[in-house]
Protein backbone atom coordinates (compact mmCIF):
# COMPACT_ATOMS: atom_id res chain seq x y z
CA UNK A 1 0.00 0.00 0.00
CA UNK A 2 3.06 2.48 0.49
CA UNK A 3 4.03 4.45 -2.47
CA UNK A 4 1.32 6.26 -4.10
CA UNK A 5 -0.17 9.61 -2.81
CA UNK A 6 -3.74 8.06 -1.19
CA UNK A 7 -6.88 9.13 -2.37
CA UNK A 8 -9.76 9.41 0.40
CA UNK A 9 -13.31 8.92 -1.47
CA UNK A 10 -16.27 11.12 0.53
CA UNK A 11 -19.78 10.52 -0.34
CA UNK A 12 -22.44 12.79 0.04
CA UNK A 13 -25.87 13.94 1.94
CA UNK A 14 -27.41 10.40 3.15
CA UNK A 15 -25.04 8.68 0.71
CA UNK A 16 -22.57 5.93 2.09
CA UNK A 17 -19.31 4.52 0.83
CA UNK A 18 -20.17 1.70 -1.19
CA UNK A 19 -21.92 4.56 -3.49
CA UNK A 20 -18.33 4.78 -4.68
CA UNK A 21 -17.70 1.25 -5.91
CA UNK A 22 -18.27 2.08 -9.77
CA UNK A 23 -15.86 4.73 -10.08
CA UNK A 24 -12.96 2.89 -7.76
CA UNK A 25 -13.01 0.21 -10.24
CA UNK A 26 -12.84 2.59 -13.02
CA UNK A 27 -10.30 4.06 -11.06
CA UNK A 28 -8.17 0.42 -10.41
CA UNK A 29 -8.84 -1.12 -13.91
CA UNK A 30 -6.57 2.27 -14.80
CA UNK A 31 -4.09 1.52 -12.03
CA UNK A 32 -4.86 3.29 -9.72
CA UNK A 33 -4.00 2.50 -6.13
CA UNK A 34 -4.25 3.60 -2.56
CA UNK A 35 -7.85 4.80 -2.92
CA UNK A 36 -10.11 4.43 0.69
CA UNK A 37 -13.73 5.17 1.33
CA UNK A 38 -15.51 6.54 4.72
CA UNK A 39 -18.94 5.81 5.35
CA UNK A 40 -20.20 9.24 7.42
CA UNK A 41 -22.03 8.15 10.70
CA UNK A 42 -24.31 10.66 10.35
CA UNK A 43 -25.09 11.89 6.77
CA UNK A 44 -28.39 13.47 7.00
CA UNK A 45 -28.43 15.10 10.52
CA UNK A 46 -24.55 15.90 10.88
CA UNK A 47 -22.94 19.63 10.50
CA UNK A 48 -20.45 19.79 8.11
CA UNK A 49 -17.98 20.04 10.45
CA UNK A 50 -18.77 16.82 12.42
CA UNK A 51 -18.39 15.02 9.20
CA UNK A 52 -14.85 17.02 8.83
CA UNK A 53 -14.38 15.93 11.43
CA UNK A 54 -14.25 12.24 10.76
CA UNK A 55 -12.43 12.97 7.76
CA UNK A 56 -9.67 13.93 10.31
CA UNK A 57 -9.87 10.75 11.79
CA UNK A 58 -9.59 8.60 8.53
CA UNK A 59 -7.41 11.04 7.52
CA UNK A 60 -4.66 9.80 10.18
CA UNK A 61 -5.75 6.00 9.63
CA UNK A 62 -5.07 7.24 5.83
CA UNK A 63 -1.48 8.50 6.30
CA UNK A 64 -0.36 5.52 8.58
CA UNK A 65 -1.33 2.88 6.68
CA UNK A 66 0.20 4.77 3.41
CA UNK A 67 3.05 5.89 5.08
CA UNK A 68 2.76 9.47 2.78
CA UNK A 69 2.46 12.76 4.61
CA UNK A 70 -0.70 13.76 2.30
CA UNK A 71 -3.72 13.00 0.79
CA UNK A 72 -6.08 13.70 -2.34
CA UNK A 73 -9.89 13.66 -1.03
CA UNK A 74 -12.56 13.10 -3.92
CA UNK A 75 -16.16 14.31 -2.38
CA UNK A 76 -19.48 14.13 -4.22
CA UNK A 77 -22.05 16.67 -3.69
CA UNK A 78 -21.89 17.33 -0.10
CA UNK A 79 -18.34 15.61 -0.07
CA UNK A 80 -17.36 17.83 -1.81
CA UNK A 81 -18.12 20.82 0.66
CA UNK A 82 -16.68 18.47 3.54
CA UNK A 83 -13.63 18.35 1.88
CA UNK A 84 -13.35 21.64 1.41
CA UNK A 85 -14.24 22.21 4.97
CA UNK A 86 -11.21 19.54 6.43
CA UNK A 87 -8.56 21.30 3.39
CA UNK A 88 -9.39 24.79 3.78
CA UNK A 89 -9.67 25.01 7.91
CA UNK A 90 -8.95 21.89 9.54
CA UNK A 91 -5.37 20.73 7.99
CA UNK A 92 -3.69 22.41 4.68
CA UNK A 93 -0.91 20.72 5.12
CA UNK A 94 -2.46 17.37 4.84
CA UNK A 95 -4.09 17.99 1.68
CA UNK A 96 -2.60 17.72 -1.99
CA UNK A 97 -5.47 17.98 -4.10
CA UNK A 98 -9.29 18.18 -3.45
CA UNK A 99 -11.77 17.13 -6.31
CA UNK A 100 -15.08 17.68 -6.08
CA UNK A 101 -17.93 16.45 -8.06
CA UNK A 102 -21.16 17.95 -8.30
CA UNK A 103 -20.79 19.45 -4.90
CA UNK A 104 -23.00 22.75 -3.90
CA UNK A 105 -19.64 25.18 -3.59
CA UNK A 106 -22.39 28.23 -4.08
CA UNK A 107 -25.12 26.24 -2.57
CA UNK A 108 -27.32 23.42 -3.68
CA UNK A 109 -30.64 23.43 -5.66
CA UNK A 110 -33.83 25.32 -3.37
CA UNK A 111 -35.15 22.06 -3.87
CA UNK A 112 -32.60 20.55 -1.31
CA UNK A 113 -33.11 23.76 0.83
CA UNK A 114 -36.46 21.82 2.19
CA UNK A 115 -35.12 19.96 4.64
CA UNK A 116 -32.97 22.89 5.91
CA UNK A 117 -34.81 23.93 8.84
CA UNK A 118 -34.24 21.01 10.52
CA UNK A 119 -31.01 19.62 8.97
CA UNK A 120 -27.93 21.29 9.91
CA UNK A 121 -25.69 20.59 6.71
CA UNK A 122 -28.93 21.33 4.68
CA UNK A 123 -28.82 24.73 5.79
CA UNK A 124 -25.03 25.39 5.03
CA UNK A 125 -25.37 24.10 1.91
CA UNK A 126 -28.08 26.81 1.03
CA UNK A 127 -26.74 29.06 -1.42
CA UNK A 128 -25.17 32.38 0.94
CA UNK A 129 -24.44 30.41 3.84
CA UNK A 130 -22.25 31.27 6.11
CA UNK A 131 -20.41 28.28 5.83
CA UNK A 132 -20.17 28.30 1.50
CA UNK A 133 -18.58 32.43 1.48
CA UNK A 134 -16.12 30.98 4.24
CA UNK A 135 -14.98 28.36 2.36
CA UNK A 136 -15.04 30.82 -1.19
CA UNK A 137 -13.00 33.30 0.83
CA UNK A 138 -10.17 30.92 2.35
CA UNK A 139 -10.50 29.28 -1.16
CA UNK A 140 -8.61 32.70 -2.70
CA UNK A 141 -5.37 32.26 -0.27
CA UNK A 142 -5.39 28.35 -0.54
CA UNK A 143 -2.50 26.44 -1.86
CA UNK A 144 -4.05 23.58 -2.12
CA UNK A 145 -5.24 22.56 -5.46
CA UNK A 146 -8.80 21.87 -6.42
CA UNK A 147 -10.60 20.57 -9.38
CA UNK A 148 -14.60 21.09 -9.84
CA UNK A 149 -16.50 18.58 -12.42
CA UNK A 150 -20.24 19.02 -12.28
CA UNK A 151 -22.85 16.95 -14.97
CA UNK A 152 -24.66 18.59 -17.35
CA UNK A 153 -28.19 17.03 -16.31
CA UNK A 154 -28.36 18.08 -12.52
CA UNK A 155 -30.88 19.01 -11.06
CA UNK A 156 -29.92 18.95 -7.41
CA UNK A 157 -26.66 21.17 -7.74
CA UNK A 158 -26.56 23.55 -10.77
CA UNK A 159 -23.30 23.77 -12.66
CA UNK A 160 -22.28 27.04 -12.00
CA UNK A 161 -22.59 26.18 -8.29
CA UNK A 162 -21.10 23.10 -9.19
CA UNK A 163 -17.80 24.98 -10.56
CA UNK A 164 -17.41 28.26 -8.71
CA UNK A 165 -15.87 27.68 -5.44
CA UNK A 166 -13.81 30.86 -4.98
CA UNK A 167 -10.43 31.23 -6.36
CA UNK A 168 -9.09 29.82 -9.34
CA UNK A 169 -9.33 26.22 -9.82
CA UNK A 170 -6.83 24.24 -11.53
CA UNK A 171 -9.62 22.67 -13.55
CA UNK A 172 -13.00 22.83 -14.23
CA UNK A 173 -15.12 20.47 -16.30
CA UNK A 174 -18.82 19.58 -16.92
CA UNK A 175 -19.51 15.56 -18.22
CA UNK A 176 -23.11 14.38 -19.20
CA UNK A 177 -25.55 12.82 -16.62
CA UNK A 178 -27.26 13.35 -13.55
CA UNK A 179 -26.11 14.53 -10.32
CA UNK A 180 -26.00 10.83 -8.53
CA UNK A 181 -25.11 9.34 -12.39
CA UNK A 182 -21.39 11.11 -11.82
CA UNK A 183 -20.99 8.29 -9.40
CA UNK A 184 -20.44 5.26 -11.97
CA UNK A 185 -19.77 7.68 -15.04
CA UNK A 186 -16.45 6.50 -17.06
CA UNK A 187 -16.09 9.99 -18.41
CA UNK A 188 -16.15 11.08 -14.52
CA UNK A 189 -13.60 8.53 -13.63
CA UNK A 190 -11.56 9.24 -16.65
CA UNK A 191 -11.22 13.03 -15.56
CA UNK A 192 -11.03 11.99 -11.87
CA UNK A 193 -8.15 9.87 -12.64
CA UNK A 194 -6.42 12.46 -14.57
CA UNK A 195 -6.44 15.20 -12.47
CA UNK A 196 -5.30 12.60 -10.01
CA UNK A 197 -1.91 12.23 -11.58
CA UNK A 198 -1.74 15.56 -13.14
Amino acid sequence: MRGEVPTLFIHGFAGRANGWAKMKGYLEQKGAKNLFVLNLSNPVTGSVASHARQVAHKVEEVLRESGRKKVNLVGHSMGGVVAREYALKMAPAKVRKIITLGSPLSGANPVVELGAPFLKAAEELKPGSKLLKEHRALSRASAVAQYHLAAREDIVVPGRSALQGGGKPRATNTVAGSHNGLLSSKAAANWVHDKLYA
